[in-house]
């Protein structure tokens, strides 16, 4: 990646037009390393015939998963909160709305204060709750990597997706486990959290 980079700059400083340039490859999930070196180096980039690696549908839920546990981020948790489906519908989100719009408090947080309340307690919503807050509580213990390891078979994300019969998707996912496990080895001098590894993606 960081060479296709070069010979890119190299052929701009030729007087190339970004239009002159296209980058092949034979599998979806091979654009995230590339795409990620574009990012770093200021190279704009259209992906044809497809989409980007951060914006596909699995790579969006597992960093929300991550995004949810690194803080109570209301998109996020409005994205994954039933995915894989956890009988938390619109009528559910409705009432922990309109509670957590008079508590002043993000959803996550109103649905794990009032978890045990007989309009909020099922049983995919106590599972769900009781997920975040063990990832939560393994932040200091997991890597990255395996912190989302963790969460896409402890969620069923995986298994949805396995179900799904969608070779594709699963490569995307096993690209980003792999991706983070890069990130780690990069900075394995540093003192990694969670908050950094988001900013930084």
């Amino acid at each position: 990646a960081s060479w296709i980079s070069s010979q890119i700059n190299r052929l701009k400083d030729s007087g190339a037009h970004n239009s002159d340039i296209a980058v092949l490859y034979r599998a979806s999930y091979l654009s995230r390393v590339i795409e990620q070196d574009f990012l770093r180096k200021g190279i704009e980039y259209t992906i044809w015939g497809g989409i980007r690696f951060f914006e596909r549908k699995e790579i969006k839920d597992s960093i929300s998963y991550l995004r949810l546990i690194d803080k109570d981020d209301d998109i996020a948790f409005l994205r994954i909160c039933n995915v894989p489906s956890r009988k938390i519908g619109k009528a559910f989100i409705q009432r922990l709305s309109s509670i957590a719009d008079k508590e002043n408090t993000p959803l996550y947080l109103t649905l794990r204060n009032h978890i045990n309340d007989a309009e909020f307690y099922t049983k995919g919503a106590k599972d769900f709750v009781e997920l975040i807050e063990y990832c939560r509580d393994q932040t200091e213990n997991m890597s990255i990597s395996e912190l989302l390891s963790y969460i896409l078979d402890a969620s069923g994300l995986k298994l949805m997706i396995r179900k799904d019969e969608d070779e594709e998707r699963l490569e995307n996912i096993t690209e980003l486990i792999n991706s983070i496990k890069y990130y780690e080895e990069l900075n394995k001098e540093e003192e990694l959290s969670l908050t950094n590894y988001l900013q930084d993606i």
